[in-house]
């Protein structure tokens, strides 16, 4: 694949600079001057083959690079939240491999596929596209293996509503319980391949480095493990799309995945994939139960078990008056409910209803504001409810929030005596001008 070398000499100059190990230039990651390295390096002798490579995959990697380091950097000055992030490695020329292509970048030729310095590949499509890909990821895996991976938008495909909520506790012995009795049987699919694994190793560390029998012995390792990881990613999917597909909700716990594969189950831990299957009944619920968060809420807050006789299409007939329902039934939770009352996330996890409520306020007032943008009526909504969003969002909504790729677009300026929802518009990205016959910027939604 086109390897790592863009990366590398793309850091090298800002990690080596004064014999110092780190950049001291404040904010480099934000000046945009990788192309020009780029440039340079193809003029030089020693760097001349990189002219036999797709441009738009050398700032890919370059671009790479600079996240990486802004990522670090926000991690240890405290800015980024989550899980602390370590300095960034060089890219192996060995294993897996990959490059991404922009839009401009590539193209689709009916089944093939067009790569710049390639030419139509062949490709052997597991599923059609939904949509217009954006770019698109070409990946060399250890096995010596071709994938493509295209992003698309796929619209949510809610499933038909149902009465019943399930809870799960995942296991060694067993993979899950649920709360109705059912237990799902751990297929333990790396300990049912280890004997063959051992034998491959074993056969692996007999043949002399750099010799094409290594190179043989080192790709059945590979197609081994990969059979253990489709296998296993297969299974997982299965089971979470039944698990979501045949209840309302489901729940499961915080469990300190990564603490528990550091102990000496660690083997076990990771041959049962919980972070992977719990991550994809989140994907899957969010995708088939899409426009039932709310209610979701509100009955978690409430302490409730949920009764759904309603049918998947929330909304109905009349918009207005199930979005005057829904805040009504926020309204009623914040006021009769203790605030500190902790609840559930998506992803896991609990948090206050307060911060969840904040959530849900101003979710119900950005979304209110563009559907009566959208039926072409006046804005003349409650103003405490877009004050209350407005002093909420500003402290959460950071710039890295925005922009191509992100959740929200650029802020739309709004004259500072604007009524409270223009300014709540602008702010999340609207331009209050819009109107639906084509005047003004729509903006970015919120997601």
């Amino acid at each position: 694949m086109w390897p790592a070398l863009p990366t590398t000499r793309a850091l090298s100059p800002r990690t080596s600079a004064g014999g110092a190990r780190y950049p001291r230039s404040r904010g480099w990651h934000g000046i945009p001057g990788f192309p020009r390295v780029i440039t340079v390096a193809k003029r030089t002798p020693d760097r001349a083959w990189l002219a036999e490579v797709a441009s738009v995959a050398l700032v890919q990697a370059c671009q790479d690079a600079r996240r990486a380091y802004r990522n670090w950097f926000d991690s240890l000055s405290g800015t980024r939240q989550g899980r602390r992030v370590g300095h960034p490695r060089f890219r192996s020329k060995r294993g897996r491999q990959s490059v991404r292509l922009t839009r401009n970048g590539f193209a689709l030729h009916g089944a093939r596929l067009y790569i710049p310095k390639v030419g139509d590949v062949r490709v052997k499509w597991s599923r059609p596209l939904p949509s217009e890909p954006s770019s698109v990821t070409v990946i060399k895996d250890a096995d010596g293996r071709y994938y493509a991976s295209f992003v698309v938008e796929r619209q949510p495909s809610p499933l038909a509503a149902c009465g019943r909520e399930i809870r799960i506790d995942v296991g060694l012995d067993r993979l899950a319980v649920t709360s109705d009795g059912e237990i799902i049987a751990n297929p333990r699919f790396l300990r049912a391949r280890q004997r063959h694994l051992a034998r491959a190793q074993r056969a692996l560390c007999r043949k002399q480095k750099g010799s094409a029998n290594r190179a043989k012995a080192r790709r059945r390792v590979a197609v081994l493990h990969r059979k253990v990881r489709e296998t296993r990613l297969d299974h997982a999917h299965k089971t979470a799309l039944r698990l979501v597909r045949d209840n309302q909700a489901v729940w499961a716990e915080d469990l300190a995945i990564t603490g528990l594969a550091r102990t000496r189950l660690a083997r076990s831990v990771h041959d049962g994939g919980w972070a992977q299957l719990l991550r994809l009944v989140q994907e899957k619920a969010e995708y088939y139960l899409a426009g039932q968060d709310l209610r979701n809420f509100i009955v978690a807050a409430r302490g409730e078990t949920a009764d759904w006789q309603s049918p998947a299409d929330e909304l109905g007939e009349d918009w207005a008056a199930a979005f005057r329902d829904g805040a009504q039934r926020l309204v009623a939770v914040w006021r009769a409910t203790d605030l500190d009352l902790p609840v559930a996330i998506p992803g896991g996890g609990h948090a206050p209803l307060r911060s969840r409520a904040d959530q849900k306020i101003t979710e119900l007032a950005v979304h209110g504001w563009d559907l009566v943008k959208a039926t072409g009526q006046q804005a003349d909504l409650d103003p405490v409810l877009a004050e209350h969003a407005l002093n909420w969002s500003r402290p959460m909504l950071r710039p890295e929030f925005r922009g191509p790729g992100q959740a929200f677009g650029p802020e739309v300026p709004v004259s500072p005596d604007a009524p409270i929802y223009q300014r709540l518009a602008g702010w999340f990205g609207r331009d209050p001008g819009w109107t639906p016959d084509g005047t003004g910027t729509r903006g970015a939604n919120v997601e």
